[in-house]
């Protein structure tokens, strides 16, 4: 008790010396055990740059990895347990002021900040080598939560998160810190624990600084060594539950949970709470796949090129990757022998990556690229537009996802059981979610059907043991996003999309504003992002490309023939079930040649006219309001 009296004037004499005046109206001794028993992991505090100011920031432009305010669940409070953490009352009452910090600023990069149990935080301004840190040796900035702390809370800053002297904002970004934890990422406020909100976008909007710390976090992972889901090795292992017989309606569920769990893993890697997974909206690129951004050597590598079929291989057209190295598997049938050729990454996310133990092609993360190419964007929403049922929407997606797995990335991806090896796994199931949410959102809002449970959901998730209902989750028309889990929510997933170039909510509104009605595709697909194509207005759109069906088709067999938990004859039934919604789905109405670069691009023509009303606040699904 004495040592941790003297520890605390000790702390003050520190802060008298940075400049900080300290004044107590009345003291009262700390909870000893703060010193003896520090209960957040070392790897939780993040040391700046060392500067005693923290960095300036553009605050104009929202940084790809910076979080919304805390927000409130909205879903049926019968659904719910909250969890909360009782605050006590103490005559202690701190005040102070410094020369040293100019609010309102910026924090430049993630903090730590350990306070002791039973000390007001309100208003204390953390200077460098403070004792209210975990370690008097940290050097860091910052703002404290602006109330009283229990339980030694862990207040932690996102970076990039603007504080103010102001103990309502303060409090607002001050949040649990990463650490994979129930209380993940939660902001804390009124002596409990609100939602973490991840806000996804598509990957046109990421920086090359912003993708640089993402694919850090992912390597990082790479190299740890641990059970689900602290090791990203640990990923492929799990992966196979997703796909067993018998589990019903269960593949977006299960895979949004999947993926909330990596997600999470990258956020404790990278020891920030405001970084997230991208996803690529590839439908956008449906006739230019191989030009894409995301194949880039800084983004996932591995661009392929078409090559012309020769005499030599029978006039047969194939596809390599320049930048990779080549890797030849033989596969022996009896009576004869097939070679099948991959491409091991060597640029990328995933380059040089490799797997102990493993021979040949499966040694490295390897590609087997084809010709492909997929539906238009316009054509997905339809489908998601008349389709009200849940299980429609979710054997839909799971049969068309196949095709950019098995047909048109291949290798690792091909296969159910390796698929999670490659990281642009993450990168298309994140797509697949986003279709999730648009469909949720639009028939809720437009609907007005609940989409948060469906009459053969009452069943659990394979290996998560959780129901299958709570991570359908339940879109809240107020927070606009997506709360999970349903029955108590920690986190609310919302997307942002691109449109051609920019975001989909801000280009939409500048043409309303300004009186541009000019019909360009840009502005056109803004309409159909927002839903203002009735399902007839969708379906009537004049393609571009050819049909995809057949490359749909031999998606289904390539990718569910990997499904080694199944029986034959239950593959075979699957397949078959795979390849008529194929033919029953895929399809154009008309189809003529492009006008425009982009109407190549795109698979559509953009002389339609879309006339229903928007979603609200004139944003694609999950984009925050102003």
């Amino acid at each position: 008790e004495e040592i941790g009296e003297l520890a605390w004037m000790a702390g003050e004499e520190l802060l008298k010396e940075e400049g900080v005046v300290f004044t107590t109206t009345e003291y009262n001794p700390p909870d000893t055990t703060v010193f003896s028993q520090p209960k957040q992991p070392a790897e939780v505090v993040v040391t700046p740059d060392g500067e005693t100011q923290p960095e300036p920031q553009d605050t104009t432009t929202a940084s790809a990895t910076t979080p919304a305010p805390p927000v409130t669940s909205t879903a049926p409070p019968t659904t719910r347990s909250t969890t909360t953490t009782t605050t006590t009352t103490t005559t202690t009452t701190t005040t102070t002021t410094s020369t040293l910090f100019q609010p309102p600023g910026q924090v430049s990069q993630g903090v730590g900040v350990y306070i002791p149990e039973g000390r007001s935080a309100s208003g204390i301004v953390i200077r460098r080598n403070s004792v209210f840190g975990r370690d008097s040796s940290v050097a860091f900035d910052g703002y404290a939560h602006g109330s009283q702390v229990t339980n030694n809370v862990a207040c932690y800053f996102v970076a990039g998160a603007s504080v103010a002297q102001d103990e309502n904002t303060i409090g607002a970004w001050c949040v649990h810190p990463p650490d994979g934890t129930e209380r993940h990422c939660r902001p804390i406020a009124d002596g409990g624990y609100g939602m973490q909100q991840r806000l996804r976008k598509e990957i046109h909007l990421w920086t090359d600084k912003q993708f640089e710390r993402f694919a850090a976090a992912v390597n990082k992972l790479k190299i740890q060594h641990g059970a689900y889901p602290f090791s990203y090795d640990s990923f492929e292992t799990v992966h196979p539950n997703g796909h067993v017989p018998n589990s019903g309606p269960s593949f977006l569920p299960w895979h949004r949970r999947f993926l909330y769990d990596f997600e999470t893993a990258v956020q404790r890697a990278a020891n920030d709470c405001g970084m997230t997974v991208p996803y690529w909206n590839s439908f956008l690129e449906a006739g230019d796949i191989w030009e894409s951004v995301v194949w880039q050597p800084n983004r996932y590598g591995g661009r392929a090129v078409k090559v012309e079929g020769s005499q030599e291989n029978a006039f047969v057209d194939s596809w390599e990757v320049p930048t990779g190295s080549k890797c030849v598997d033989v596969l022996d049938l009896g009576f004869m022998k097939v070679e099948k050729v991959n491409w091991c990454l060597e640029d990328g996310l995933a380059a040089g990556w490799t797997h102990a133990g493993d021979t040949g092609c499966t040694k490295c993360v390897h590609r087997k690229p084809s010709a492909g190419s997929i539906n238009s964007w316009p054509s997905v929403i339809a489908f998601l537009e008349r389709t009200p049922e849940f299980e429609g929407v979710n054997t839909w997606i799971n049969d068309i996802h196949a095709t950019m797995h098995a047909v048109i990335v291949g290798g690792d991806m091909g296969n159910v059981n390796a698929s999670p090896r490659d990281p642009i796994f993450f990168l298309h199931h994140a797509l697949v979610d986003r279709m999730f949410a648009w469909w949720q959102e639009f028939q809720t809002v437009k609907g007005g059907l609940e989409t948060h449970s469906c009459p053969t959901c009452k069943r659990t998730l394979k290996y998560y043991e959780e129901p299958l209902e709570d991570w359908m989750g339940f879109y809240s028309t107020s927070n606009r996003c997506i709360e999970l889990p349903q029955s108590n929510p920690r986190s609310c997933i919302a997307y942002q999309g691109h449109s051609m170039e920019g975001s989909v909510s801000f280009s939409f509104a500048e043409k309303v504003r300004v009186g541009v009605g000019a019909a360009t595709c840009e502005q056109k697909l803004d309409e159909v992002n927002l839903g203002m194509c009735s399902v007839q207005q969708a379906v009537s759109i004049t393609a571009t490309c050819e049909s995809p069906k057949e490359i749909f088709k031999t998606g289904c067999a390539e990718w569910i023939s990997t499904m080694s938990m199944r029986s034959d004859e239950d593959r075979n039934a699957r397949i078959a079930a795979c390849q008529k919604e194929m033919d029953d789905t895929i399809t154009y109405e008309h189809v003529e040649q492009p006008q425009e670069k982009e109407e190549e691009k795109l698979c559509f023509r953009c002389h339609f006219h879309c006339s229903e009303s928007p979603l609200p606040f004139g944003g694609e699904s999950g984009v925050f309001p102003p």
